[in-house]
């Protein structure tokens, strides 16, 4: 299994957070939030990962080389023009031959989720469009189900009453490829994604995930104060310092070696 994450977009909507730096670049709970999808793929045991660059592509590459120092194997495509996400995802048609997760780079999301596409693809074979329930979907790509199955993607449908939205996470053959080259030019002038699973549906049928797990997209600056709750919950305490006595702690804290509590102290991690 390989993965393809997508994060050649500006971020428009992020600015001027995003002004020097693409969008999955922004730091949260200390690192890229690129990152944690990078080590949630690896938990997931996915590890050959080509990420799609292109608005200030170079700081990604800088960050992660070759994926060496995160355990993983990362190879680069460039996308010079944003065309929509069919375009995006048929960038990578040379360099990937398998199914593979295919997920946006502006959404945090846990290896549980991504355990759960890949056994569930392991079962049928089918291809796999995550759907999270969200209480505004107006904003986002309504979808209607009848069971696990996919009947109709809305975009931007503009419904404000609660409902099943893309995640942007998906498990792919690379079936999706010829029918990226049958998608058709969208009234936004984008080749969407969306489209192009619409027309699998017509040849067989599309599946849905319904996680549990904890998914954020990051689309508004605020967006990353959840994002930053969610990683946070998951450090691991880490006391290498020097804790004096009568020093009171609540909460987890990471504490560097050479660093001193001193006597009297009282933290909130």
């Amino acid at each position: 299994m390989k993965a393809l994450v997508l994060a050649a977009g500006e971020g428009k909507r992020m600015g001027p957070l995003t002004e020097n730096r693409p969008k999955p670049m922004l730091p949260v709970a200390g690192k890229p939030f690129l990152e944690h999808t990078v080590n949630a793929l690896k938990e997931a045991g996915v590890t050959d990962i080509t990420i799609l660059t292109g608005y200030h592509g170079v700081s990604i590459k800088e960050h992660f080389g070759d994926g060496s120092f995160l355990g993983v194997k990362i190879k680069y495509v460039v996308q010079p023009q944003r065309l929509g996400t069919a375009h995006a995802v048929g960038m990578a048609r040379n360099v990937i031959d398998c199914p593979f997760i295919c997920l946006n780079g502006d959404v945090i999301v846990g290896p549980d989720l991504l355990k759960g596409l890949i056994e569930r693809y392991n079962k049928n074979g089918k291809t796999l469009m995550t759907l999270i329930e969200v209480d505004d979907p107006s904003r986002f790509g309504l979808v209607k189900v009848n069971g696990d199955k996919v009947e109709r993607i809305i975009e931007k449908s503009g419904q404000t009453t609660k409902g099943l939205i893309n995640g942007g996470i998906y498990l792919f053959s690379p079936e999706i490829f010829g029918a990226i080259d049958r998608t058709p030019l969208s009234p936004r002038g984008e080749y969407e994604i969306t489209h192009s699973i619409e027309l699998i549906m017509m040849e067989d049928e599309e599946r849905a995930l319904i996680p549990n797990e904890p998914w954020v997209d990051i689309g508004s600056p605020w967006d990353l104060l959840n994002a930053h709750e969610i990683h946070m919950k998951e450090i691991e305490e880490e006391i290498n310092g020097i804790v004096e006595d009568n020093v009171h702690i609540k909460g987890t804290i990471i504490l560097k070696k050479g660093a001193i509590i001193k006597s009297g102290s009282y933290l909130e991690g």
